[in-house]
């Protein structure tokens, strides 16, 4: 990282600032600058998606076991960036969640000195679940999210799956929800109305 930052200023840095930031979880350049908990997409990847659809009803205690890993592994994760001293302001370009820039007045400007995980926004969504009901998702999902998210400063939700039967739960469930990604697939007219003035 340090080589390439010094290639960057070399070339460039007369002219243009060059930082080192935006901490992202996979390498994936849509998601830069995302703290993303990804908890229900590792598990989509160690049972697969049969098994996570099936576990839920076959092997309950198996996915609360698996949750809970992913929750830990997680939390230890981004503990671990902040006692480095490792925390990237996401209060500027950086995107928040998929889709929307991190601009807001609730959090540090993006200038601060590295801070604490209140200073950022959190991205958390759940595609992989949606084929299960709102209440399996509310015992087997939602629970270990909010762990997370309660963490962080502000959270954003969502990516491509239509949460619309369950958005009233993520709203109550995360506190510091302040974006949330409403895709094609969604009942955009209630989705309206349970997000209303928010």
């Amino acid at each position: 990282t340090l080589e390439k930052r010094d290639l960057l200023l070399d070339v460039f840095g007369d002219i243009l600032p060059v930082r080192v930031g935006n901490y992202e979880h996979e390498g994936v350049p849509n998601r830069a600058g995302n703290y993303y908990l990804g908890i229900t997409r590792q598990i989509y990847r160690f049972i697969g998606n049969d098994g996570l659809l099936s576990w839920v009803y076959e092997a309950p205690e198996a996915i609360h076991q698996l949750m809970e890993y992913m929750t830990q592994d997680r939390l230890r994760q981004f503990e671990y960036l902040e006692a480095q001293g490792l925390i990237v302001p996401n209060t500027d370009n950086a995107l928040a969640g998929p889709r929307a820039y991190g601009y807001c007045s609730d959090l540090p400007a993006p200038d601060a000195a590295p801070g604490t995980l209140g200073d950022l926004w959190c991205w958390a969504e759940s595609q992989e679940s949606t084929p299960i009901s709102p209440a399996m998702f509310g015992e087997f999902v939602l629970p270990y999210l909010m762990r997370v998210t309660d963490r962080f400063g502000l959270g954003y939700y969502g990516w491509c799956e239509p949460q619309t039967d369950r958005l009233e739960r993520i709203i109550a469930a995360l506190p510091t929800l302040r974006s949330v990604t409403v895709t094609p697939w969604a009942d955009l007219e209630r989705t309206a109305e349970l997000l209303g003035d928010r």
